[in-house]
């Protein structure tokens, strides 16, 4: 009926291996909630003007948010962790692609979808502590559906690399 709102879905947050290090690594660093570095900045600048992307971030995911560290083109500096893109490349250790979230069923129904910023692609590679933990993701993002080759993932992952260090 006009005038109802859809029902609110609710997302689950993936399961990470080895949780329990990873969030101490988290805590270890100490970054979540300090003010943005240029150094950071201007690798999401970078990345976001090689992808041709209207979204880029360094991302670091706690055990219930993500929180951006640098961002250009996300209207939020921090989300529920359940409805990130980050949990997912976390979760696999390693790059993740959604060349169109209308046609993944993970995806579709999410509010970064269906509502501001509209993400259509999404490619993200993880961040690292000095021990190999995955911390957070280096991610591009457009509003319209794309897919990149191995040349732009090698890319990203040199500069999460960068990110890490």
């Amino acid at each position: 009926m006009a005038g109802e709102s859809a029902p609110k879905v609710k997302h689950t947050a993936q399961v990470i291996p080895d949780e329990t290090s990873r969030l101490k690594a988290v805590r270890d660093l100490a970054i979540i909630d300090t003010p943005t570095e240029r150094a950071y900045d201007e690798i999401v600048d970078l990345v976001c003007n090689i992808f041709s992307v209207e979204i880029a971030a360094v991302a670091i995911m706690d055990g219930h948010r993500f929180w951006l560290k640098s961002a250009v083109g996300s209207p939020v500096s921090e989300a529920d962790r359940r409805e990130s893109f980050s949990q997912f490349t976390l979760a696999q250790d390693g790059p993740f692609i959604v060349p169109d979230t209308h046609a993944d069923p993970r995806f579709k129904d999410n509010p970064y979808v269906v509502g501001p910023p509209y993400v259509r692609f999404y490619a993200g590679v993880p961040v690292r502590s000095a021990d190999g933990q995955g911390v957070g993701t280096l991610s591009v993002a457009d509003t319209k559906p794309r897919r990149i080759g191995e040349r732009h993932i090698d890319i990203l992952e040199s500069f999460a690399e960068i990110v890490s260090r």
